[in-house]
């Protein structure tokens, strides 16, 4: 966290929504995840996204949402083969 606050006080926005990005991905792991930091640091990605317009990036983070968001309401195994490429692709 205190690299991305560096990023983002030295003018480097992309880069730090970036990291919070990686970091993100960790916390929304399904053996180690922590949801309270994952949406955190949602919150900031969002609000980092829109004060620069970051569009690539919010649309990043809104597909990861949508495929959290499917599988936690019961997301059958497409689905979670659909997360996994897509995260491991990123």
């Amino acid at each position: 966290m205190e690299q991305i606050e560096i990023l983002t006080a030295s003018g480097k926005v992309s880069e730090a929504v970036d990291l919070a990005m990686e970091l993100l991905y960790k916390s929304v792991d399904v053996e180690y995840g922590d949801w309270p930091f994952a949406h955190n640091l949602t919150n900031m990605i969002r609000e980092l996204c829109e004060k620069e317009n970051l569009t690539s990036q919010i649309s990043q983070l809104d597909a990861l949402w949508k495929l959290i968001e499917a599988n936690q309401m019961g997301g059958d195994r497409e689905r979670t083969v659909a997360y996994e490429k897509w995260r491991n692709s990123q």
